[in-house]
């Protein structure tokens, strides 16, 4: 997601908004809300397919690749008490 985007979900958070679970298209991600957002945050993980990325419509909006997805969340996420999956 853009910079803008996580922003907006991050202001709505901050608003007072408790029904907002933002959904990680990337590992990175979750750092920029960790950045912006100093409260506990419920956070979603979008799974990438198992095919090939294809170079003329691949981006990282399509989710983090499962098998990433386990060391990601040990590292990021079991033992982040800021974070809840």
């Amino acid at each position: 997601k853009r910079e803008n985007y996580i922003q907006g979900i991050v202001d709505l958070m901050k608003e007072g908004f408790t029904n907002i679970i933002p959904i990680l298209d990337n590992k990175l991600e979750l750092a920029e809300y960790e950045k912006l957002y100093s409260k506990k945050i419920q956070v979603g993980i979008r799974i990438a397919s198992e095919e090939e990325p294809n170079a003329e419509f691949y981006t990282s909006r399509l989710g983090i690749r499962a098998a990433e997805l386990i060391d990601f969340c040990k590292s990021h996420i079991l033992n982040n008490k800021n974070v809840e999956l």
